[in-house]
């Protein structure tokens, strides 16, 4: 370290950017549809985590897959065809060519965020889980005031506070074990958002990706 340098003392980045070539409405029709089919939401692989504590439900067993479908909580299923599928190999891409080799994303949600609802504040990482791990959410459908994705930590005493604006077409990614939470949607109609998290074999000898946080 050279001396009168500044230096970061908490290396935790987010990486967002357009995915202008995505179908946004044939990614709704598809999500809406498999709502309305009526698969309910399960875990995959992966967990959401209160910040406040743990219940049995952050260690539900995963449920049974046909191959063709990703299973997670909180939302409908994510189709592994058309758009979708479209859609999670362009973040894999993303996230292989920008951030990080080798990680592939474990688990799939979708979030339908109807009016006045939120999400509360939570991580993607269970208590002890020291695994290097990447989450994500793209923004499939937004209106003005359909509630941010926040980003909050405690350091101390001090509270560090950081919000991204849900932007239609949007891929956020950021680390697993910071917490996070979206605000309430005061718009009066319903965001429509996927999220996932991804996790590999972390090879960084120099820590040129622990800016984003993938190992803290």
């Amino acid at each position: 370290m050279r001396e009168g340098m500044f230096n970061p003392i908490i290396l935790a980045s987010r990486y967002t950017t357009m995915l202008m070539e995505m179908d946004n409405k044939e990614l709704e029709r598809q999500l809406l549809a498999s709502r309305d089919a009526g698969t309910g939401g399960y875990y995959a692989t992966g967990q959401h985590s209160s910040t406040s504590g743990f219940s049995e439900d952050d260690y539900m067993p995963s449920a049974p897959s046909s191959g063709d479908v990703s299973f997670a909580p909180d939302g409908a299923r994510i189709p592994n065809t058309g758009e979708c599928k479209k859609l999670m190999q362009r973040i894999e891409q993303t996230i292989y060519q920008e951030i990080v080799e080798g990680f592939e994303t474990f688990a799939t949600w979708c979030h339908i965020i109807e009016p006045l609802e939120q999400t509360a504040l939570h991580t993607h990482v269970l208590p002890g889980d020291r695994l290097p791990q990447l989450s994500w959410v793209y923004y499939v459908r937004t209106r003005p005031n359909c509630g941010n994705l926040n980003f909050q930590t405690t350091v101390h005493d001090r509270m560090i506070f950081m919000e991204e604006e849900a932007v239609e077409g949007k891929l956020v990614i950021f680390p697993s074990w910071m917490p996070h939470a979206t605000g309430k949607n005061m718009s009066g109609e319903t965001r429509i958002s996927i999220s996932g998290n991804s996790i590999g074999e972390f090879k960084d000898p120099k820590q040129l990706y622990n800016l984003i946080g993938i190992t803290g």
